[in-house]
């Protein structure tokens, strides 16, 4: 998906990329996305939360089908040893259930016109209502509350965060043009200024086969376009309280390559140091 921004990893022989998607594929390894969803999902979430840690699940599929399920689990914990001075900012929200719930999406979904099994787990950062003072012209449909989510796809089926996002949560991708509705991405854009698909690989944990492999962990800190928007004056309290979710999330972007990274690398930095 090359809206998807984030963690990549490229092989350069065709041995090694074989080797690399089937350790990939593996029910060991972990990817983790951050997503910005259209709703306030918070008391889906506490709902939840009403599954037990000991393996006891509640059903919330509107069928009844048992293919969206909440569970009493808490987030993955990816990052150690990372802390933020806004951690001990309301400390005591932490114990909220929203923050230790899981929801579990099982809906297939089509690939070349055949329908696979597709699983995709969802955990709740934080949500929150956009004041907008301005007259309200983009009418009723708007949605004008968004969530923020850590989602762990244990299949890899075309679009299926995005897919499950709007089909299990009734909450489509801020952006998503494909799957999404253009007026609430026009408002994002024009209101926000958030004008790419909010959806970023965050980390990825690939472990070892063999004896010879190591384990492959990568974590990719947000990007400036979805960062900066998160952080703007209207979005601080979902980012605020994001963080203190997950402290992790704040990481700078980190190059250690060294080198010009490419030709155009100078002039964009330029551009960028003159604005």
């Amino acid at each position: 998906d090359h809206r998807t921004s984030g963690a990549l990893l490229l092989a350069f022989t065709s041995e090694i990329a074989g080797t690399l998607h089937g350790r990939l594929r593996s029910d060991e390894s972990t990817k983790l996305y951050v997503a910005l969803v259209r709703g306030d999902l918070r008391q889906k979430f506490k709902s939840a939360a009403a599954g037990t840690e000991d393996g006891g699940n509640i059903d919330l599929s509107v069928s009844g089908k048992g293919n969206v399920i909440g569970s009493c689990v808490n987030i993955p914990n990816v990052v150690d040893g990372v802390t933020d001075s806004r951690d001990s900012v309301a400390s005591h929200h932490l114990d909220a259930s929203e923050y230790k719930s899981k929801i579990t999406v099982n809906l297939p979904i089509k690939v070349d016109g055949i329908e696979k099994e597709a699983q995709t787990d969802f955990y709740f950062l934080s949500s929150m209502d956009v004041d907008d003072e301005a007259e309200d012209s983009d009418g009723p449909y708007v949605t004008k509350s968004i969530s923020l989510l850590i989602c762990q796809p244990k299949t890899g089926r075309t679009h299926q965060i995005r897919r499950h996002a709007i089909r299990a949560l009734q909450s489509p991708i801020i952006g998503d043009s494909e799957h999404g509705d253009s007026r609430v991405n026009r408002f994002w854009r024009e209101k926000i200024g958030f004008n790419r698909l909010g959806l970023h690989c965050f980390y990825l944990h690939l472990p070892s086969s063999t004896d010879y492999d190591d384990d492959i962990k990568c974590i990719a800190p947000l990007t400036d376009d979805f960062k900066g928007s998160l952080e703007c004056n209207q979005l601080a309290t979902l980012w605020e309280e994001a963080v203190m979710r997950l402290p992790s999330l704040a990481l700078e972007p980190y190059d250690d390559r060294g080198g010009t990274f490419g030709r155009n690398y100078r002039r964009d930095k330029y551009e960028k140091s003159s604005l």
